[in-house]
């Protein structure tokens, strides 16, 4: 068993220069990133050869994937088929937290 909590992992370096984000799982099958997003955090528009699922854990973000933009809050799940541009904000007044689980063979 291996267990791995934000709390405790250190940041890794991201794209997006979000403060708090912990790779909590990196290997041939998945990917999976726990960004804690303060108001105004932006996750830049990009792509990724995955299909990509986010899960919003805590608070809300305004996210877009392709030409589709949707305020989502704590409790969704959005899914992202691989190499359409997406992005993520933190436009509310309060933290928010989402986990991105990258589906490498998928």
């Amino acid at each position: 068993m291996k267990v791995r909590n934000i709390k405790t992992e250190e940041n890794f370096d991201n794209m997006h220069d979000i403060e708090k984000a912990a790779q909590l799982r990196a290997d041939e099958t998945a990917k999976i990133i726990m960004m804690k997003l303060q108001p105004g955090d932006v996750v830049k528009e990009h792509t990724t050869p995955y299909n990509v699922s986010f899960f919003v854990h805590k608070g809300e973000i305004v996210i877009k994937i392709g030409d589709e933009s949707q305020k989502v809050k704590e409790g969704d799940l959005i899914q992202s088929p691989s190499n359409i541009v997406h992005s993520f904000t933190n436009e509310a007044s309060q933290n928010a937290q989402v986990m991105v689980v990258k589906h490498i063979n998928s």
